[in-house]
């Protein structure tokens, strides 16, 4: 009698080894509950934010086809160098691609009507006060900082530039090429042939 108990207990013994052993080959954690977790490096989030799967099968753990991936932009930023320390070959590559126009005073005027265009009066800070263009910011060329204080414009816009007769604005036209400023407009004889076309002159 005692044998066949010892028997039976062998056998139920057995038989609930090889049941465990066929769940943990079957890669269904039933009993378990494990909840599988992966993080891909392709995609930009935390292991916590990808959706929570139970009964996972071990084998496709690792993966998560559907997931969205997540793309961040990376901001630029945009280092202005001065004219001193610019590279030269650097310089002639951004004078080449610049566009300088000299325009008359009816064509600077439709031009400067635009509010996309940055309109800038190179004179002396007395001839600005004496009488500019309208909606003109005065940068001065003979301020030994004019290379610097031109980085406050926005290169992706176009400039117009003028001076008392024309000679200033040409200088400042090739400092603004030469700076990375793609599009550049100059008043042909300056404000004086501005005065004479008839332009509205602000004071």
């Amino acid at each position: 009698m005692k044998k066949i108990f010892l028997i039976l207990a062998i056998l139920c013994l057995w038989a609930c080894k090889s049941r465990s052993a066929d769940t943990e080959n079957s890669g269904y954690p039933y009993d378990r509950k494990v909840l599988h977790y992966s993080t891909d490096p392709k995609i930009s989030r935390l292991a916590t934010d990808l959706p929570k799967k139970e009964n996972l099968p071990v084998d496709s753990a690792t993966s998560f086809p559907q997931a969205e991936k997540t793309h961040f932009e990376i901001p630029t930023t945009v280092i202005n160098i001065s004219q001193e320390n610019s590279n030269p070959t650097q310089m002639t590559e951004n004078t080449a691609n610049a566009e300088i126009k000299t325009l008359n005073s009816r064509d600077f005027y439709k031009e400067t009507g635009k509010r996309v265009t940055q309109v800038v009066d190179v004179r002396t800070p007395d001839e600005y006060r004496a009488g500019h263009i309208y909606d003109a910011v005065n940068i001065s060329l003979n301020d030994s900082n004019f290379t610097s204080q031109i980085q406050i414009l926005d290169k992706s816009r176009p400039v117009a530039v003028y001076c008392r007769s024309g000679v200033r604005s040409m200088k400042a036209a090739e400092i603004l090429a030469e700076q990375g400023f793609q599009i550049i407009f100059d008043l042909d004889g300056g404000i004086l042939q501005w005065a004479k076309d008839g332009m509205e002159i602000e004071r």
